[in-house]
C-alpha cells in the first residue's frame, strides 16, 4: 500500500506537468479506488482532452473495463470515438453488451460499425465475437455484413462457423463462395465439412485433394483420417500421413501409429512410432492410447 502511495504522488506530480503517461498510469490507480471515482473521473477528462492518438485511449479504455470500472471505461471508449477511432464503437458496444441492463443501448452502435466500418475490419469485429463464445448471431450478422463489403475472406470464417452450428447446408454455400472468390485452401475445411456428413466421403476426398493441390499442407492429415477409416485405402492413408509428418504435422503421428498397429506384421514399426508419439504427448505410457484416441482422428481446421 506504500509503495502504492508513493507510486500516486509521483504520477500526480508529472500529470500536473502535463505528462499524459503519468495521467494514465495515474488513472489506473485511481479506478481501482470507489472513494476515489471523481478524481479518476477529472483524471480520465484530462487524458482524453491530451491524448493525440485515439488508439491510446482505446488502449486505455480496455485496461479500464479489465477493472471491472465500466462507467469509466464508457467514457474512455467515448472520447476515442469522438477523437475518430471507429474500432472503440466495437468495444463500447460489447462492453454495453456485457451489461444486462444496457444491452439495447448497444445496437446503435452495432448499425454504425456496419455502416462506417470497412468489410476487413468487420471481418476482425466478427472474428472476435466468434472467439469470443457466446455471440454467434451477432457473429454472424457481422460477417454478412463484411461479405456485402467485399470481404471474401468472410465467407470462408462464415462457413466455419456456420459448419460448427452444424448448419451445414448453409456452410457448404460459403465454403463454395470463397472458393470462387480464389480462396482455394478452404477446400480443407470444407472437406471437413463433408466427413462430417455420411456417404459424401469421395466429395470429402476430391475436396482434400484439391487443398493439398493448392498449397494447404494441413489437408495431408485429414486425408489420411479420411482413408484410414474406409477398407482397402490403408496404403493411400499412410503415404497422407507421412506426407504430413514430412510437412512439419508432428499430431499426424498418432494417425499413422494407429494404422500400423492394426496391421499384421508392422509391429516392430508401430512400436517405434509409439515411442515417437509417447514423447510427442508427453505423457505415461498408459496415457498414450487414451489421449491418441481423442487426437488422432481430429481434424486439422485453418
Amino acid at each position: 500500500m506504500e509503495n502504492e502511495s508513493e507510486a500516486e504522488r509521483a504520477f500526480t506530480t508529472k500529470c500536473r506537468a502535463g505528462d499524459v503517461a503519468a495521467c494514465r498510469s495515474l488513472l489506473l490507480l485511481l479506478a481501482k479506488r470507489q472513494d476515489r471515482a471523481r478524481e479518476a473521473e477529472l483524471t480520465l477528462i484530462k487524458v482524453v482532452a491530451q491524448s493525440a492518438d485515439a488508439g491510446d485511449i482505446e488502449l486505455l479504455a480496455s485496461q479500464l473495463a479489465s477493472l471491472a470500472n465500466f462507467r469509466l471505461a464508457e467514457q474512455a471508449y467515448r472520447g476515442a470515438i469522438a477523437k475518430g477511432r471507429n474500432d472503440s464503437r466495437f468495444q463500447l458496444a460489447l462492453l454495453l453488451l456485457a451489461q444486462p441492463d444496457r444491452r439495447r443501448e448497444a445496437d446503435p452502435l452495432i448499425a454504425e460499425c456496419i455502416a462506417s466500418a470497412t468489410g476487413d475490419e468487420l471481418n476482425n469485429f466478427a472474428g472476435a465475437l466468434a472467439k469470443e463464445g457466446g455471440w454467434d448471431q451477432l457473429a454472424e450478422l457481422f460477417f454478412r455484413a463484411a461479405i456485402r463489403a467485399g470481404c471474401n475472406y468472410a465467407c470462408f470464417n462464415l462457413a466455419n462457423l456456420l459448419s460448427r452450428q452444424q448448419r451445414f447446408q448453409e456452410a457448404e454455400q460459403e465454403y463454395m463462395a470463397a472458393i470462387a472468390a480464389g480462396l482455394v485452401t478452404a477446400y480443407n475445411n470444407y472437406g471437413n465439412l463433408l466427413c462430417s456428413q455420411s456417404g459424401r466421403e469421395a466429395e470429402a476426398e476430391q475436396a482434400f485433394l484439391k487443398a493439398i493441390a493448392a498449397g494447404e499442407n494441413k489437408a495431408f492429415k485429414n486425408l489420411g483420417n479420411l482413408l484410414a477409416r474406409r477398407a482397402g485405402r490403408e496404403s493411400d492413408a499412410e503415404k497422407a500421413y507421412r506426407s504430413a509428418i514430412q510437412n512439419g504435422n508432428e499430431n499426424a503421428q498418432i494417425g499413422l501409429w494407429q494404422l500400423l498397429k492394426r496391421q499384421p506384421g508392422r509391429e516392430r514399426e508401430s512400436q517405434e512410432l509409439f515411442e515417437k508419439v509417447k514423447q510427442f504427448l508427453n505423457v505415461p505410457e498408459e496415457l498414450v492410447d487414451f489421449l491418441s484416441s481423442t487426437n488422432g482422428g481430429d481434424v486439422d481446421p485453418r
